[in-house]
């Protein structure tokens, strides 16, 4: 890098930087990501150069998806507005520009809550990614699309879909990819009151393998505390996903009515003292995606179209005793 900032070689130095925010992303660092790739954009715009059009597009994606991690949903869509003003003159290895564009896309319609966004979004980056052989965007899609389906409550499908994207990280060895997948499909397969305890022990596993690599305490320090590190740390531990028997006919009854589990129960509680699903994630240590699965499942348990009506629920079954 210094080479590249004393050599004038701007092009070279925009790669480098985006890189590093890159890796520090995959790794949850997303204040580290955030300064790495602003100076990337930085160079990418410098005055007197000629305008690298991929790298800068890379660059705003890997914005994009910085600020989506601090839960910036606004600035993280004006980055990927930014990418469409600039698409357009991307010509070589446009299709891997336009692959993680639509990757960008899915992710920030599942941010809104706009699923069938989301839904379009993935259909378009798997077909994208299966016809140019690009396996790790095919996982990514995968693992997005089950994500969408759990917001539906299609937890059948959104299972099988996670379990294709294990599957694939697996195959190619996936450092990031490889544990994030398997934290999905363990929640998916709580939802559906069938815990895995592996699936966490697996997860946990390969996260301690990534911290045991970095030789960097900051970092390592940084990774450890991201947030879907702690989400998985939180859910391995969870009464509902890890330490009720995987049989449902080992299962001890939990004497709650239409058949809720005792994490739906906390989360109908904190729905009806009226707290938001980021409020219901801060206080459960898991993610607004995680809230959002739990929230729909428990509204199709009881029969409840809507929040106030959910809240009566509890009400009426003395659940926020």
């Amino acid at each position: 890098m210094d080479y590249a900032e004393e050599s004038g070689e701007s092009h070279y130095l925009a790669k480098l930087l985006n890189t590093l925010g890159f890796l520090h992303q995959e790794l949850g660092d997303a204040e580290s990501a955030l300064h790495w790739d602003k100076q990337a954009l930085a160079a990418c715009r410098r005055a007197g150069v000629d305008r690298n059009w991929e790298a800068e597009c890379y660059t705003l994606l890997n914005l994009a998806s910085d600020e989506l991690l601090v839960g910036r949903i606004q600035t993280a869509s004006a980055y990927r507005q930014e990418v469409e003003v600039i698409l357009e003159h991307v010509q070589m290895s446009r299709y891997r520009v336009l692959n993680r564009y639509h990757l960008v896309c899915a992710e920030l319609a599942l941010a809104y809550g706009d699923v069938d966004a989301a839904l379009q979004f993935t259909a378009e980056a798997a077909s994208l990614a299966q016809a140019k052989g690009m396996t790790k965007n095919i996982a990514k899609s995968k693992l997005l699309e089950g994500q969408a389906l759990l917001h539906l409550s299609r937890l059948h499908e959104a299972t099988q879909h996670l379990e294709q994207a294990v599957a694939l990280a697996d195959g190619i060895q996936h450092g990031s990819l490889r544990w994030k997948t398997r934290l999905r499909l363990a929640e998916a397969q709580a939802l559906l009151e069938r815990p895995n305890a592996e699936l966490f022990r697996q997860a946990l596993d390969l996260v301690a393998r990534i911290a045991g690599s970095l030789d960097d305490e900051g970092l390592r320090a940084a990774f450890l505390i991201s947030p879907l590190v702690v989400e998985l740390k939180s859910n391995a531990r969870s009464p509902v996903t890890v330490t009720e028997a995987s049989s449902p006919a080992a299962a001890p009854p939990t004497g709650f009515p239409a058949g809720l589990s005792a994490r739906e129960i906390e989360v109908l509680r904190l729905v009806s003292q009226g707290a938001t699903n980021r409020q219901i994630a801060a206080t459960l240590v898991i993610s607004v995606k995680t809230v959002n699965a739990h929230i729909t499942h428990i509204l199709n348990k009881i029969g409840c179209d809507n929040r106030t009506a959910a809240t009566t629920f509890a009400i009426q079954h003395g659940l926020l005793e």
